[in-house]
This record gives C-alpha cells, sequence and structure tokens, in this order.
C-alpha cells in the first residue's frame, strides 16, 4: 500500500474465508476448524473485557434452554446472515418443541 493511503478494516468478515474454513457462512456448534481466540474480540490490550462474561452467559442460556427443553428442534431451514457493512439481518428461525 502507498503511504499514506487510507485503509478501512472489519470483523464482518472474520473467520469467513472458504479457503481457511469449510463452509464458513454455516453455524456449526461443533465445528473443529476455528482458533480459540475469536478475532472479532479484538488482541492484545484491546482485547474486549466482557469477551468472558459474553461466553459464561451463552454457556449458561444455552445450558438452561436445553435443559427447560429437551426436545427443541429446528423447524424449516437454518437462520442466514444477509448484509455486509455494518447493515445485518437475520431471516427468521423456527423453533419447536414437544412436551
Amino acid at each position: 500500500m502507498p503511504a499514506g493511503s487510507v485503509l478501512s478494516l472489519s470483523t464482518l468478515s472474520a473467520m469467513r474465508d472458504p479457503a481457511l474454513y469449510s463452509d464458513p457462512d454455516r453455524f456449526n456448534i461443533r465445528r473443529t476448524d476455528h482458533p480459540r481466540r475469536h478475532i472479532v474480540f479484538g488482541g492484545g490490550a484491546h482485547r474486549c473485557l466482557g469477551e468472558v462474561l459474553a461466553r459464561a452467559e451463552l454457556e449458561e442460556g444455552l445450558a438452561a434452554l436445553a435443559q427447560r427443553l429437551p426436545k427443541l428442534q429446528l423447524l424449516g431451514e437454518p437462520l442466514r446472515v444477509f448484509g455486509h457493512a455494518g447493515i445485518r439481518r437475520v431471516s427468521p428461525m423456527k423453533v419447536g418443541w414437544a412436551r
């Protein structure tokens, strides 16, 4: 890059390179081809302090959901993420469960 060039970085595409990650646009909770520390939380001295809290909340929330609704299942297609450059939206995701 020439000196003085403006450089804009975005974490929106973090870890979505198909050369490095298999089927990068698909959510897979059992994915094994990702680093332990997701780059969306930053790095070094600027690493997000809320990362540990976010992970703990997600783990506890999913455990409570699985305990409360053990037969929860996806109905239809999984959600899809659309958009780019900070303007993102997701498709509806329908779930159901038996009592």
